[in-house]
């Protein structure tokens, strides 16, 4: 089996009460991956997706801290704006914490193994 793909083992058997057939299916995977660069552009992808992913999670923490508290079509004051900033600040820093421990921890595991 030198190529990928779906291949199969035919096994026939016959007995006093006639012939029998069976077909196992046997998923084959290159063992190699292409090198045409085609990781590099889906590892871009996702970063600048996680990117994306961070920035939200940082501006959806300032709206409702610097507008929970006001009535509908009030303006926010520079101390609610402070409050959202400030919001912001500390959830920037706790994802930048999650994610510096996680990468942390991935590269622990993959030393030890």
């Amino acid at each position: 089996m030198m190529e990928s793909g779906s291949w199969e083992v035919r096994v026939e058997v016959a007995g006093t009460q006639g012939t029998g057939k069976l077909a196992i299916p046997v998923p084959v995977f290159a063992r190699r991956t292409p090198a045409d660069g085609k990781k590099h552009s889906a590892r871009a992808a996702l970063r600048t997706h996680a990117v994306f992913c961070r920035s939200a999670s940082y501006r959806s923490q300032e709206q409702p801290a610097r507008e929970g508290g006001l009535a509908a079509a009030e303006i926010p004051s520079p101390r609610n704006r402070r409050i959202g900033h400030i919001a912001m600040a500390v959830a920037t820093v706790l994802v930048v914490t999650i994610l510096a421990f996680g990468n942390w921890w991935w590269n622990a595991q993959g030393r030890r193994f």
